[in-house]
């Protein structure tokens, strides 16, 4: 995949076609990511993005934020990482591509999840969840809300946690999916153990167990 990408940058150079440079340098960031070459990839998004920016490619570029936020967590640039991020969401949000915006959004919320800033990373999952609500997409709309309830968790926030945690697990038996519930029946039985009700974890833990 690196010499086909390296490949394809070479021939967008010569053609001087910023078009497909753009998308080139773009693509070949996606190449050195998934290499786990992170600074390489950064260095490959922030040349992509000035090019598809002045050709308009809107899809491109905010996707190009997305990832270059995605590279800067990976190299551990999170102020960066950041600033990426909250471009992304802006350009999805413009040109109303939902499904990018969630996916931004998830990011920005783990972002602030990382780091302890559980405040900052609540609204983002909140959005993240309307837009899943919105587009039906239930198995996303499972995994946020259970985002959600381990954000109030880390709070200690133990009710409002269960509520979101039931709510996931209500969703995973709907649509039927196993492992998804077993994560969640093991967030539940923690949950019910801080809350000391020990009856109650134990019967989440061994439920989980037979998923």
């Amino acid at each position: 995949a690196l010499v086909l990408a390296n490949q394809a940058l070479a021939q967008a150079s010569a053609l001087a076609d910023d078009d497909l440079l753009g998308y080139a340098r773009y693509q070949l960031g996606l190449v050195h990511y998934v290499r786990a070459e992170y600074e390489q990839a950064v260095a490959m998004y922030v040349r992509a993005i000035p090019l598809l920016r002045a050709t308009n490619d809107s899809l491109s570029l905010s996707y190009a934020y997305n990832r270059l936020g995605n590279a800067y967590q990976r190299g551990g640039r999170i102020d960066e990482a950041h600033a990426a991020f909250v471009e992304a969401v802006r350009l999805l949000e413009q040109r109303g591509d939902l499904t990018g915006a969630a996916y931004a959004h998830t990011n920005l919320g783990l972002l602030h999840w990382r780091t302890g800033d559980y405040e900052e990373a609540l609204p983002h999952y909140l959005r993240s969840l309307e837009i899943r609500r919105q587009l039906g997409d239930s198995l996303r709309t499972a995994s946020t809300l259970n985002n959600i309830g381990i954000l109030y968790y880390q709070w200690a926030a133990y009710e409002p946690a269960l509520d979101y945690y039931l709510q996931s697990l209500a969703i995973r038996e709907e649509i039927g999916d196993p492992i998804g519930i077993a994560r969640v029946l093991n967030n539940i039985g923690k949950t019910y153990q801080d809350l000391g009700d020990s009856k109650r974890a134990m019967e989440s833990f061994a439920e989980a167990l037979t998923r």
